[in-house]
């Protein structure tokens, strides 16, 4: 489990918090578990840029122990306007449907990042 914490003058102004499933495969999945943004911030880009450098340290994490992160999971309610945000920031797609669980459909999205060919 990791949090990240975007700050400014100090202050909290965001987090994001990933972790990590599947023990010590070669292939990791970690679920971007929660992210948050200050109300009165919303909308100016802070939640992608969160986002992009959490994910960039923690594929640098995953790529030192010699595994690779397979796939990234997000769940978000079908009511909230997430969806648009997580197909943009992480290239997200709906996978499953929850019915009736916590305050109503819960909706899974997987994205599986690309790949950089060694060498």
């Amino acid at each position: 489990m990791r949090y990240w914490i975007a700050r400014r003058r100090g202050l909290p102004i965001a987090y994001i918090l990933w972790i990590e499933k599947g023990g010590f495969r070669p292939d990791a999945v970690v679920e971007l578990e929660q992210i948050a943004v200050a109300p009165d911030l919303r909308g100016k880009g802070i939640g992608q840029l969160l986002v992009r450098q959490s994910l960039r340290e923690l594929r640098q994490e995953v790529t030192r122990s010699g595994r690779r992160i397979k796939v990234i999971e997000v769940t978000t309610g079908s009511e909230q306007g997430a969806i648009r945000f997580y197909r943009r920031a992480l290239g997200a797609t709906v996978v499953a449907k929850i019915p009736d669980l916590f305050r109503g459909t819960e909706l899974v999205l997987l994205a599986r990042p690309r790949i950089r060919a060694r060498g």
